[in-house]
């Protein structure tokens, strides 16, 4: 994972459901000009983990049907098969979305939620290309714990190759769980792992682990010294590329200034305007941005608040529309309405297609004009129409707007 400077990284943000659907277009767009098939490690938080192993099931289940995965360069046919399954999924309440319960029958439920959503795959039956990493936070140190096909584990424990058996099921799960309320603990034998920089006397290790995004929303860290790296973002508080103003090399490594000591610090961050411990975000965007401009690193970022600076002739849906309407579209796991996924998935694979062009031209394999999966839902009006409640995490509150709608008037505010 991140070893090699030739490798082409994909990085999928952490941000529920919205993200998902968001990168569903990126993924579109990318396997359309045939570089989804060059990406050699695909990084991945929270909603993007959810999205990856769906993905890494589909791959498994086309090989097995004579449909491998592409040569790098080539198109996948299995895109479509994948992407309508998982309208389908993210139609409906993921199980746990709605529950009300303590802790410990969250915990309980919550691999097997998981497990239902993907399948019963293991990690060592992952597809070798591209290699999925799945990135959690690891609460004692405020690091990253991943889970990938050939390891587990962190810079700071060190790494075992010894868990292979561990489901993608149970890898989403950490990289997904809400602290407090469903994170994961897992149990592990020291002497598994080597190359940590941490010094531990415990012969087992109780690791507590919550959503990877509570210290890199983005799963960058973990392909940082890739030659070309791809980040699409769809998390909380997404915008543009910052101005070129970071100073140390990308691939150095970025240390939270307060680690998350225990599970209500990182819910605290979580749930505030300052979730996710911004100055370090901050600065992990002004990295890539100097990488990029300074051409340490080859690649291209895009955000669910990026879009169109007028209103002019070209595809996709203007910044402004996108920064008030389908950035401000809540992060939850609960059903997303068709018009919500259809506009989603549109934005995703229109300002994909943009980023690209600007950034990193030379990676298209395939010369294919750009048309937006879902036509229909591209004005401005059908937002407006469609996505005016969507912020709200309440599917009741949704519902009741919606009834005084219909009947003519507005809910006190």
């Amino acid at each position: 994972m991140g070893d090699d400077r030739n490798e082409v990284a994909l990085c999928l943000s952490g941000g529920g459901f919205r993200a998902a659907l968001f990168h569903l277009g990126s993924l579109r767009r990318l396997n359309e000009l045939g570089i989804l098939s060059q990406v050699d490690t695909l990084s991945t938080v929270s909603g993007g983990s959810m999205l990856a192993g769906h993905l890494a099931n589909h791959i498994q289940a086309g090989s097995e049907r004579g449909v491998p995965w592409p040569r790098p360069g080539g198109v996948w046919p299995g895109f479509n098969a994948m992407a309508d399954e998982l309208h389908s999924k993210l139609s409906e309440h993921f199980r746990l979305a709605g529950t009300l319960s303590c802790n410990e029958a969250i915990v309980s439920k919550l691999p097997g939620a998981f497990k239902q959503w993907i399948g019963p795959m293991k990690l060592l039956e992952l597809p070798e290309r591209p290699d999925f990493v799945f990135n959690a936070t690891e609460l004692d140190s405020g690091r990253l714990w991943s889970f990938s096909r050939t390891r587990v584990g962190s810079d700071e424990f060190g790494y075992s190759a010894r868990h292979g058996h561990a489901l993608v099921a149970e890898a989403v799960a950490a990289s997904a769980c809400f602290p407090v309320f469903n994170q994961l603990v897992a149990r592990f034998n020291a002497s598994d792992f080597a190359g940590g920089t941490r010094e531990v006397s415990e012969s087992e290790w109780k690791i507590l682990l919550a959503d990877g995004g509570i210290f890199d929303n983005l799963g960058v860290e973990r392909v940082a010294q890739a030659q070309t790296i791809l980040v699409s973002d769809g998390g909380k508080g997404a915008r543009p590329l910052p101005s070129a103003t970071g100073v140390a090399p990308f691939a150095s490594s970025v240390t939270m200034g307060k680690p998350a000591r225990n599970q209500f610090e990182a819910l605290r961050w979580i749930l505030s305007d300052k979730s996710r411990d911004p100055t370090t975000a901050n600065l992990r965007l002004e990295r890539l941005s100097h990488a990029f401009s300074s051409q340490e690193v080859a690649g291209s970022y895009w955000s669910i608040g990026d879009g169109r600076d007028d209103e002019g002739s070209e595809a996709g849906y203007s910044r402004a529309l996108a920064q008030e309407m389908i950035a401000t579209v809540r992060t939850q796991l609960d059903a997303f309405s068709q018009p919500e996924r259809h506009v989603l998935e549109n934005h995703g694979y229109l300002v994909t297609d943009a980023a690209l062009k600007r950034q990193a031209p030379d990676l298209t394999r395939v010369q294919c004009l750009p048309v937006a999966p879902w036509g229909d839902a591209l004005s401005a009006e059908f937002v407006k129409n469609h996505l005016r409640d969507s912020r709200n995490i309440s599917s009741g509150l949704r519902a009741i707007y919606g009834l005084f709608r219909r009947r003519g008037a507005s809910p006190a505010k």
